[in-house]
């Protein structure tokens, strides 16, 4: 029970803390599929293997592989626990220090390996020019109409503002309409300053010219016109053709156009910037303003629920602790690989988040119960009666621990590496840092259990009261 209610906590607290919605889903959904998965264990399973006779060898090849890998880790008790917890506070210091150096960086096509080629051909339109994604400059016409020169002067202004703009490729606006328009007319304009030009004269287009130039492109059907220019509903638009080039450069270039049409409006009027391309910027914006103070919020609560479980604040953090190292070395990982922090990796830490805590969870568990049923008899039941005396010394305790749920514990482990590690075959990035963090985290996890949570608890003196109070809970 306490090892579901880990994996509820991780995730689903840090899920519904963070306020994303695709991450929210997911907590909710995987704390749904965590509880069945135990109820099912509890009730459903016991029954069928009542029925089983023959539930395979004793011993397997596995099993010899598990027993190994635990006896391995017991000799690390041997080691003093300074040194010990002196490593694992750097490692934990140094993949925080690496981990806040990684960024929001989320693309319009994103989560697809390097070399792909979707991306490829994508990189490719690109550079010959053809705009895949669009910035949509709406403008709302209200004193003068949209066909009015200074409105086309100032949309024409603008769209060669964003044009000097790396990330755009080029535009398409109601000005360049009407200018091809008045060519296919006849119409000619010898002003160095344009057809638009606020100096009045005979090469300026007045507002009459420009409305009978729309007109004659609706008449004969031309649907380019509704593309850039509503008249009735006095609303008009700039299309942008941009480049992908991740959110930090979008968010930038999107300041920039805020902050140009904010100094110099359109006449008469309002506009606005937006399109698919700033909805998915707001997305990312919003990924970062809400992620650091969810996963905040997160450690809080599942500190505070480690605490009901064990009945103590000050066991409930010294729960937590063992936990961070693997999330600080993932984001020490991620920046060093050269990854950044968008809706995937979210995810993945969120998954995480359940899966770190819950060996740590076993391994309590196990010394609660033991506790609570005579460690004693039960050690001398198991043939160690050479302790020296009745009270049992901190390291025999913590070794029989390990024959108890070290094995199952590395099984786990196996189990969940081998799962997620198939993800990393994927040709989308978004899966294969889920299989390859996964599967890392899990391996750190049960390193830092293993030989961490020992040497903290003898540090500590956890070991003479691991469990006075849980072990009720465990009975």
């Amino acid at each position: 029970w306490r090892a579901c209610a880990s994996s509820l906590d991780g995730l689903g607290q840090i899920s519904q803390a963070t306020g994303i919605p695709i991450v929210r889903d997911f907590g909710g959904t995987t704390a749904v599929a965590v509880m069945a998965t135990w109820a099912v264990s509890m009730t459903l399973l016991p029954v069928l293997a009542s029925f089983a006779r023959d539930f395979g060898p004793e011993s397997t090849v596995l099993s010899r592989l598990c027993d190994r890998t635990a006896h391995g880790a017991r000799r690390a008790l041997a080691l003093p626990s300074g040194p010990v917890l002196a490593a694992m506070g750097i490692v934990l210091v140094g993949g925080l220090t690496l981990g806040a150096g990684l960024q929001v960086q989320a693309y319009l096509i994103d989560d697809l390996k390097d070399g792909d080629p979707i991306l490829e051909e994508l990189r490719w339109l690109e550079e010959v020019g053809f705009g895949v994604f669009q910035v949509n400059v709406f403008v709302e016409h209200d004193e003068l109409p949209g066909h009015a020169p200074e409105v086309l002067l100032w949309m024409e202004e603008l769209a060669r503002f964003a044009e000097a703009e790396e990330l755009v490729l080029g535009s398409a606006s109601l000005p360049t309409m009407v200018r091809e328009l008045g060519r296919a007319a006849g119409l000619t304009n010898a002003s160095p300053h344009g057809p638009f030009a606020k100096e009045a004269g005979a090469d300026r287009w007045s507002a009459q010219t420009t409305r009978e130039l729309l007109f004659l492109a609706e008449i004969q059907g031309d649907d380019a016109v509704e593309d850039l220019y509503l008249r009735e509903e006095g609303v008009s638009q700039i299309i942008l053709f941009v480049r992908d080039r991740g959110s930090t450069a979008t968010g930038d270039f999107f300041d920039r156009l805020a902050g140009r049409i904010q100094a110099v409006p359109p006449p008469g009027g309002r506009a606005n910037a937006t399109g698919t391309v700033k909805l998915s910027q707001i997305l990312w914006d919003e990924l970062l303003g809400r992620i650091l103070p969810g996963v905040a919020l997160s450690v809080v609560l599942v500190c505070l629920s480690h605490s009901w479980m064990f009945r103590s604040a000050w066991r409930g953090l010294r729960a937590l602790l063992p936990n961070r190292l693997p999330l600080a070395v993932l984001a020490a990982v991620l920046h060093r690989g050269g990854f950044d922090l968008k809706p995937s990796s979210a995810l993945t830490f969120s998954m995480v988040f359940g899966i770190v805590a819950d060996d740590t969870i076993h391994m309590l568990s196990a010394l609660a119960s033991r506790r609570g049923r005579g460690e004693e008899r039960d050690l001398t039941q198991r043939g160690q009666e050479d302790a020296g005396d009745a009270t049992l010394t901190p390291t025999r305790r913590l070794s029989a621990l390990f024959d108890e749920v070290g094995p199952a514990l590395v099984l786990s482990t196996i189990v969940v590496c081998g799962g997620f590690g198939l993800l990393m075959a994927s040709r989308f990035e978004a899966l294969f840092l889920v299989g390859f963090l996964t599967a890392l985290a899990a391996v750190l996890a049960l390193g830092a259990d293993l030989i961490g949570v020992p040497h903290l608890f003898r540090a500590v003196g956890a070991l003479g009261d691991a469990d006075e109070s849980t072990s009720g809970t465990s009975r």
